[in-house]
């Protein structure tokens, strides 16, 4: 029997759940960068338990292994260039004031160290909350992109099935 619909709804994909979940909190820039931190750390914390020898005790132990030592970590093991580490981890620091001042106003000048990035110097972008946004939007699927593959690995096995599926299709077809 063949089935035109499937009854079951279609898994969204994530990259797009993430890029939603920094747009629901447009309202506010602290809740922006801070949501934008979470999906970035559980990104780094994705490469870590794939690449890591000892990734349980690095990701277990926070106090030791902080958000930065991971960032320090991944791009001393050539997992994330020099590039991806200087902006996600000036990333953390504005995700730092964010989150433990009493007030928090974004101001232009805090988006200073992405200043070279499309997302934040496009004369499109005229407020500094919509720069904010295109950042943080940036900044994640940059990431994703730069490290699809592992992350595919962890987020879309569906997607790597299919793939090693293929390739042993396509090696069994191959003559000897």
């Amino acid at each position: 029997m063949i089935r035109l619909m499937s009854k079951q709804p279609k898994p969204k994909d994530v990259i797009e759940t993430f890029i939603n979940d920094i747009r629901s909190v447009r309202h506010s820039p602290r809740f922006q960068i801070i949501v934008t931190h979470g999906v970035l750390e559980l990104l780094v914390n994705t490469l870590v338990e794939q690449t890591c020898k000892h990734q349980e005790k690095i990701i277990e132990s926070t106090r030791d292994f902080p958000h930065a030592v991971k960032l320090v970590l991944l791009s001393e093991k050539g997992i994330i260039n020099d590039s991806q580490f200087k902006f996600i981890d000036n990333f953390r620091k504005l995700r730092n004031s964010a989150a433990h001042g009493a007030q928090f106003v974004l101001k232009e000048e805090m988006l200073k160290p992405f200043a070279n990035l499309n997302a934040v110097r496009n004369p499109a972008y005229h407020d500094v909350k919509t720069k904010l946004e295109k950042l943080c939007e940036f900044l994640v699927i940059g990431f994703w992109n730069a490290n699809k593959g592992s992350f595919e690995i962890a987020f879309k096995p569906e997607v790597v099935a299919d793939k090693i599926k293929h390739q042993l299709i396509m090696n069994s077809l191959r003559p000897l």
